[in-house]
């Protein structure tokens, strides 16, 4: 592990504050039923005058709300590309505050956006304006980009991936969301660990429909098609490359039971695969497909007949079950509760980063700098990121936002009472300049 290379900087914690407040306080949700375009404009406004130097030093794009800015260095062969999305979703459940209040008290910021993810964007707007204040000279461009659609798998990253391409401009490294640092992820491991995202999980959206007809009850299959589905796995559960490191990583905080099982893995793989689902909710996504359940959008719900209901089911699956037989399994035992689906969307997994990656090395060498004590591990990202455009348009691609998150914050995610700690986005701050610091050398 090399040696920390930005001791004499002094995180300005009261600033990082105030910063995420205002982002929160901004009402950035993407999804169309709630879009309000100035709170967009809000945010845009701000960080211009919150960040001057990044605009002024900064070549500014915009791709319909989505930001990218470019921070020239001497050389344009390599970039550097941190990315976090401003968009958020909106407010869900009974909050204990303001979701929108960006509300500061004893150290925390409270407000949706503070885990997904303004507190890593701000840190990252906070880290490069502090650099380019104290004269730091890049060696490398720099982008910075910011989904404003993420939440709602937009076209604005996508776009700005294009952009990049047609002008030849291929990254060294892409830093997005998708990791954090958490509080140990399975039982009998000790210590906080930073989760370093490797590869993303495929997903579809299947609506299903149930009929009164033929003395059937549409609301009784349902309820029984629900029960069942929730009792089923579908495809095949394993632990894969990257699961495997990620538990290799951990064994040294393992416990002795822990630490014995894990490194006899071929034989207590079988046993493993059944029970540690049933001890973990997160292993489950961890090692196979899962199904979850929504209401279907009004979009969804058009053209329903007067005597069916409808459900949506979210099919998310590991890079070892394609997404296609995932759906074919999921079909077919619907249709057994004699049920109708249809495919909304489908997305299969990208391909992983290696293990061995240059990128993955590089961000683990700062994690474990930056947060001495932290177990670092490879994982497998349980939901989607806009990282997965760069699949191919760039070397590395690694999936982690600096930001330590306690259970509750961690559950907050898409939930209600999102918070974050001041000292957490501090962290980040310090981890993006390391970063860039040693990009830079």
């Amino acid at each position: 592990m090399s040696e920390y290379t930005d001791e004499k900087f002094v995180p300005e914690k009261n600033r990082y504050a105030e910063t995420l407040s205002e982002f929160i306080k901004c009402k950035t949700i993407s999804d169309e039923r709630f879009f309000d375009k100035t709170e967009f404009d809000k945010f845009l406004s701000f960080i211009k005058g919150r960040f001057p130097l990044v605009f002024e030093k900064g070549e500014y794009k915009d791709f319909n709300g989505g930001i990218m800015i470019k921070i020239d260095g001497k050389s344009h062969d390599e970039p550097l590309v941190l990315m976090s999305h401003y968009d958020v979703v909106q407010e869900n459940g009974k909050w204990s505050f303001d979701a929108w209040s960006g509300k500061v008290e004893n150290g925390v910021v409270y407000g949706r956006g503070a885990v997904d993810t303004k507190g890593s964007l701000a840190a990252i707007f906070e880290s490069v304006e502090s650099l380019l204040n104290e004269g730091f000279a890049f060696s490398n461009d720099l982008y910075i980009i910011s989904s404003s659609r993420e939440e709602i798998a937009g076209a604005d990253v996508p776009d700005m991936v294009k952009y990049l391409a047609g002008n030849d401009v291929k990254p060294k490294l892409v830093i997005d969301e998708g990791g954090g640092i958490v509080d140990p992820p399975v039982p009998g491991v000790s210590g906080k660990c930073a989760m370093i995202g490797m590869i993303e999980r495929s997903s579809a959206r299947v609506v299903v429909e149930f009929t009164n007809k033929d003395g059937k009850n549409a609301a009784a299959n349902m309820a029984r098609f629900i029960e069942k589905t929730q009792k089923k796995v579908f495809g095949r559960r394993d632990f894969g490359p990257v699961n495997t490191a990620m538990f290799n990583a951990m064994k040294p905080k393992m416990n002795g039971a822990m630490k014995f099982v894990f490194s006899n893995l071929c034989v207590f793989k079988p046993l493993l695969i059944k029970l540690l689902p049933k001890v973990n909710k997160s292993a489950a996504s961890l090692l196979g497909a899962t199904v979850a359940f929504v209401t279907p959008s009004d979009k969804e719900n058009l053209d329903l007949p007067s005597n069916a209901i409808r459900i949506v089911a979210r099919i998310s699956g590991n890079y070892y079950n394609k997404i296609d037989d995932l759906v074919d399994e999921f079909t077919a035992f619907a249709k057994e509760f004699g049920a109708e689906t249809k495919v909304v969307s489908k997305r299969e997994t990208p391909a992983p980063e290696p293990l061995d990656s240059d990128g993955f090395k590089f961000v683990k060498g700062v994690a474990e700098c930056v947060f001495p004590g932290v177990t670092v591990a490879p994982f497998c990202v349980l939901g989607g990121t806009d990282a997965r455009h760069f699949i191919g348009k760039s070397q590395s691609v690694i999936r982690f936002a600096p930001i330590y998150m306690n259970n509750q914050q961690f559950s907050s995610f898409h939930n209600k009472d999102e918070n974050i700690s001041v000292d957490s986005v501090a962290d980040a701050v310090r981890f993006y300049r390391e970063v860039i610091k040693r990009f830079n050398k």
